[in-house]
């Protein structure tokens, strides 16, 4: 089983300020179906309320593709959210989470702070990135045979921005929308240790900053 955990404000769903309204991630629906389809889980891992969300997403129409709702989500130190009981509720061994298990969210706080060696695709965008952009990572990652796997080989080739950026990475894979996935091992200086593959417009690939988004 392959389980993909989404943050819910920022990730799932945001304000638009031009629009006046909160706003859906384009195609989120349709992407929700199609990774269903392909034996993916999918489960919201948010800071918010269970009770909240769950008639949030009834009133959007999309408590029907979700599989679980995890509310309340923070690692005991903060800086990071705890995952190990949403695998325990989803019957999913600890062993098999670098291979089956894949976090989304768009703030630093949302990478799993209790698991090693799972995959957080870090998208400061957030709400604003099309659903479809994420699910070709999805396979563009599992297609190596796990999300950490694929993690793995993209991050063979080496490329460094930190001199204009103040990151290193490893591997860089085009995506539709002009995105990016760019697998990191720094940030300003700091080892970060979390695997994590940061998903951004790959026009701000040199503006990124680790905090601020884009500087």
């Amino acid at each position: 089983m392959k389980l993909v955990c989404w943050d819910y404000n920022g990730t799932i769903e945001g304000y638009d300020h031009n629009k006046g309204s909160k706003i859906i991630r384009p195609n989120f629906a349709e992407v929700l179906t199609a990774l269903r389809a392909d034996g993916h889980k999918n489960v919201v891992t948010t800071t918010i309320g269970k009770d909240f969300v769950e008639t949030d997403l009834k009133n959007e129409g999309l408590d029907g593709l979700i599989d679980g709702v995890f509310g309340g989500r923070r690692a005991s130190r903060g800086d990071a959210k705890d995952y190990k009981d949403v695998l325990k509720a989803m019957q999913l061994p600890v062993a098999e989470a670098p291979k089956e298990v894949v976090v989304i969210g768009d703030k630093v706080h949302d990478h799993p702070g209790d698991l090693a060696e799972v995959v957080f695709i870090y998208n400061p965008e957030g709400f604003k990135t099309d659903a479809k952009v994420v699910q070709k990572l999805l396979q563009e990652l599992y297609q190596h045979g796990g999300f950490y796997q694929g993690f793995e080989a993209l991050k063979q080739v080496e490329f460094d921005l930190k001199d204009e950026a103040g990151y290193h990475y490893h591997g860089r894979l085009a995506l539709p929308e002009k995105h990016a996935g760019i697998v990191l091992s720094t940030f300003n200086g700091n080892k970060w240790p979390t695997p994590t593959v940061l998903l951004i417009p790959e026009s701000e690939a040199k503006e990124f900053d680790q905090f601020g988004g884009k500087k």
